[in-house]
């Protein structure tokens, strides 16, 4: 293992990849700021910032790492060396999973060296980053399973419902569901289940809310938030997100967050998207570090998934294969989230919104981390979700590859 880990290695450095991707780096760093379209206020300029200047430089560590690891073995094997690499007692494995690691470090040299440079920007990293905390809510399939009787018993529902598979039909309740909206008429109260906040957090919570109003109106909102025994007063404009600090109040709510609509009109808010509640976490190197962690987890999925497709294919079908795959990835969340019913929806739209379906919940752990978006929005990366993640996708996942990649590359050729 230590011998292909040095050979790799050697031919990153010697054959320029490295100081290429490096240079690289350092361009979107030095071009960001100068890139940047904001809204306006040094918030929106410091978040596009971050976003661009992380975000191309991860983008630029994945595909060089994809790409090296799609060509491992298959120039190899074009030039006839493959058998010689694997002459015993050359351990397969050790051979494959010593110029994963030589990927894994480089991927790490690219991704650390876009960490120092972010830290070098004082205005970009002066904010701290904050811990966020959701309403305590069942599962959407949990609340689409209890609904769905009465869903499908209800006259108002459509006879192609009806008629519909029942998995189609709790998907299409689980879709309602992540969307739904709660409405405060002038005087009610609403409430949200925070048991999970801390006990004996520090500092009092920051309300993060953003309302809405029938027919998407503008109109203004004023009512009281109360938390425990934390209140303040709100006046703010709908369709723009709010962040409220609560302040010590003589008053007792409890574990539940409670709005009183104070507004001449309804207001509505979606549960599971549009309130949070938010404390201070530590600083950005912190959650510099631990982005980078998960984005590092990435990148050695990436790279045992390009080695273990260099085993049996040549490298320009590895490299359109990996790359049609991971737009796949990216792209499924999106078609499962926006697509309409599929009750009236041809043979065509099923299948692949069936397909989609399948691979958004294949790799839900890899399409849905948001490193980049939390570090510019400053929000904390929490230490055992970037533990988890480096322990799955950039250990677990990858030694599955790599063993099967050991096994394919001592086949013979026919």
């Amino acid at each position: 293992m230590r011998a292909s880990f040095e050979l790799e290695w050697r031919a990153l450095v010697r054959g320029k990849a490295l100081w290429a991707s490096l240079a690289a780096v350092a361009l979107v760093h030095w071009f960001a700021p100068d890139l940047v379209r904001g809204d306006g206020t040094a918030a929106g300029a410091r978040e596009m910032g971050v976003r661009l200047a992380a975000g191309g430089s991860f983008a630029i560590a994945l595909l060089v790492t994809l790409a090296a690891g799609c060509g491992l073995f298959a120039r190899e094997r074009e030039s006839n060396r493959l058998g010689l690499t694997l002459v015993r007692p050359a351990c397969a494995f050790g051979v494959v999973a010593g110029r994963w690691l030589a990927l894994t470090l480089f991927a790490a040299a690219l991704l650390a060296f876009s960490g120092g440079l972010l830290l070098c920007r004082g205005a970009w990293t002066s904010t701290p980053c904050r811990h966020h905390f959701a309403p305590r809510l069942p599962s959407p399939m949990s609340v689409a399973l209890l609904q769905y009787d009465r869903y499908v018993a209800d006259e108002h529902t459509l006879d192609a419902v009806k008629k519909a598979p029942k998995g189609a039909v709790l998907q299409h309740l689980a879709m309602k569901e992540n969307e739904r909206y709660e409405v405060a008429r002038p005087g009610e109260t609403l409430a949200w289940d925070f048991g999970a906040f801390p006990a004996h957090a520090a500092g009092a919570p920051v309300v993060a809310i953003r309302f809405a109003a029938s027919y998407d109106m503008r109109l203004d909102v004023r009512g009281t938030f109360n938390f425990r025994a934390f209140a303040a007063d709100v006046t703010n404009k709908t369709q723009s997100v709010l962040e409220l600090p609560l302040a010590a109040a003589a008053t007792n709510a409890g574990e539940k967050l409670t709005f009183v609509n104070r507004s001449p009109q309804n207001v509505m808010v979606r549960p599971r998207r549009d309130v949070e509640l938010l404390l201070p976490a530590d600083s950005f190197a912190w959650n510099d570090l631990r982005a980078s962690l998960e984005m590092l987890s990435i990148a050695m999925f990436l790279a045992a998934f390009g080695t273990f497709l260099s085993s049996c294919l040549s490298k320009p079908v590895s490299l359109f294969t990996a790359l049609s795959m991971v737009a796949v990835a990216l792209m499924a969340p999106g078609v499962v989230e926006q697509y309409p019913d599929t009750f009236d929806a041809n043979l065509v739209d099923k299948a692949g919104l069936a397909m989609s379906r399948f691979v958004a919940s294949v790799t839900d752990g890899l399409a849905n981390a948001s490193p980049v978006e939390s570090l510019s929005q400053s929000r904390c990366v929490e230490w055992r979700g970037a533990l988890r993640a480096l322990a799955v996708n950039g250990l677990l996942l990858p030694a599955c590859l790599l063993a099967a990649s050991a096994a394919l590359i001592r086949r013979k050729p026919r």
